[in-house]
């Protein structure tokens, strides 16, 4: 390689959803897996109920990690979601309540002006972790590094204990 360049690996996504749910399917539990590389998602939970992730580990994503549309009761616990260049979760759809997040790290989403997804109002890109529905749990997360907001959350009756941001807005400064 030129300029004395060695030992570095490229690595392309060839693949835009590594685990895609279908719709209709209930209560399923994904534990210590690896999931690297992704151009849409690396989880697509879409019209599902009860899918629990334990223990795993989301790295590099073109896009988002979790990519969920009426996935109540939809569960991670103790993982990682790192570097992904949208969001590490977009949760849409009003039954998408009653979901835990605990133990989670999220780091480096969103970091690359241009690379976050257009939205109608452009408040949905860059976001650690985006569940705007009620009824949710958030506990002991950390969200690290986030090109815009944290964490978004809204609606009734939603638990956030021991919840730490730190460093966010570092791509969109209006957050």
């Amino acid at each position: 390689l030129p300029g004395g360049w060695t030992g570095h690996v490229l690595k392309v996504p060839t693949i835009d959803i590594l685990c895609n749910t279908n719709s209709g399917t209930m209560y399923n539990d994904i534990y210590n897996l690896d999931f690297e590389g992704s151009n849409i998602a690396s989880v697509l939970v879409n019209n599902t109920t009860g899918y629990n992730f334990t223990n795993c580990l989301f790295r590099y994503g073109g896009n988002d990690c979790l990519l969920g549309n009426d996935c109540p009761g939809t569960n991670f616990v103790n993982d990682t979601l790192d570097y992904f260049q949208n969001n590490g979760a977009r949760i849409t759809g009003t039954t998408s309540q009653h979901c835990l997040t605990k133990n989670v790290l999220i780091n480096h989403c969103g970091n690359i002006p241009g690379m976050g997804q257009r939205e109608p109002d452009g408040n949905k890109s860059y976001t650690g972790w985006d569940n705007p529905m009620g009824f949710n749990t958030f506990q002991n997360m950390t969200i690290l590094n986030s090109g815009y907001s944290g964490l978004c959350f809204g609606g009734d009756s939603v638990n956030i204990t021991n919840v730490v941001v730190d460093t966010f807005c570092v791509t969109k400064i209006d957050g």
